[in-house]
């Protein structure tokens, strides 16, 4: 997606994605045991998951993220709070002095950025001090994305049409095996990598939001967009059928990998 596309979303992602991340980033922070008032950097912040979190747990925040859009809401909901603060960045390159941080975090964030993910991450590893947590929340197998796609999946697959194709997990293959992350955290600088695979409860909309709200979301997958584009009244159908047949509480299953900088 790019950073445009991100500022569409920032009302959806803040009511469906953000609840469920917020309850892996308060994990991620469990398991960091920060010192009080400690110095949190935020990478790839969308509407502040992680921030907000950190910040209610009376942590000094820095939050970063590409889209101005996402960096507006944020920004707006840490002014209340002494010294937290959002601005655009570019997680790549990140305008700060080494050894500034006590930890730096992302949820769901820097491990979508392909070719440049260790980059990033080593970023992260630079500008947190010695002694210092650099953590990564990222989805785990078999699903690879929120628990949202599993009955937009099944829905596609049952409605089995030629235009649509089918739909199969993982939804992206990239970093799901926690071994995987915990070998990029020691590449960009980390020792003393751990993780723990987690599962927390997730909101589900109902059917008809993924259209009028989360419209702009999984538009970004072919097969979704060719089913509602020509068979809506159908596959709406079939996916208010496959959303109610989720069993609860629905939850979302994530790899939390931290490390220790040197």
């Amino acid at each position: 997606m790019t950073e445009h596309h991100w500022d569409e979303l920032v009302s959806a992602y803040e009511r469906w994605a953000e609840p469920g991340s917020r309850r892996f980033a308060e994990a991620a922070l469990d398991r960091a045991d920060l010192a009080e008032r400690a110095d949190v950097l935020d990478v790839a912040a969308g509407t502040g998951a992680l921030a907000v979190a950190a910040a209610g747990r009376g942590h000094a925040v820095h939050a970063i993220d590409s889209a101005q859009g996402m960096v507006t809401r944020l920004a707006a909901r840490l002014s209340p709070l002494p010294h937290c603060h959002a601005e655009v960045m570019d997680a790549r390159n990140l305008r700060a002095e080494d050894d500034l941080f006590d930890a730096a975090f992302s949820v769901f964030g820097v491990l979508y950025l392909g070719a440049d993910t260790l980059k990033a991450v080593s970023e992260m590893v630079r500008v947190v001090r010695p002694g210092g947590v650099v953590s990564i929340v990222h989805w785990a197998g078999p699903v690879g994305g929120g628990p949202l796609f599993v009955p937009l999946a099944r829905a596609i697959n049952r409605l089995d049409a030629p235009e649509a194709g089918r739909l199969t997990f993982p939804i992206t293959s990239d970093y799901l095996d926690r071994r995987e992350v915990e070998q990029l955290l020691v590449e960009a600088g980390c020792t003393a990598v751990e993780s723990a695979l987690v599962e927390r409860p997730c909101p589900m909309p109902a059917a008809d939001a993924f259209v009028t709200e989360l419209d702009a979301i999984v538009r970004i997958m072919p097969h979704y967009t060719a089913a509602i584009t020509h068979h809506r009244d159908r596959f709406l159908e079939i996916l208010e059928d496959e959303v109610g047949r989720m069993e609860t509480p629905i939850l979302g299953r994530a790899n939390i990998v931290q490390g220790r900088v040197v």
